[in-house]
C-alpha cells in the first residue's frame, strides 16, 4: 500500500474478490484517508446475517 497506516480491510464486490483497504490521514501523507481497491484471486465469505425471530 502507498500509505503507512492501514485502518481496515474488507472483501467486497459481486464475487467477493475485491479487497477494500482504508487508510488513516493522521500520518500526513498525500494518499492518507483514501480507500484502495485491490482485485485478488482469493474470495471473501458471504455475510452471516441472523434473521429476527
Amino acid at each position: 500500500m502507498p500509505v503507512k497506516i492501514v485502518t481496515s480491510v474488507v472483501f467486497g464486490g459481486p464475487k467477493l474478490n475485491h479487497l477494500f483497504v482504508t487508510s488513516s490521514s493522521r500520518a500526513g501523507e498525500e494518499l492518507g484517508g483514501s480507500v484502495f481497491v485491490v482485485e485478488t484471486d482469493h474470495l471473501g465469505r458471504e455475510p452471516n446475517i441472523c434473521a429476527k425471530i
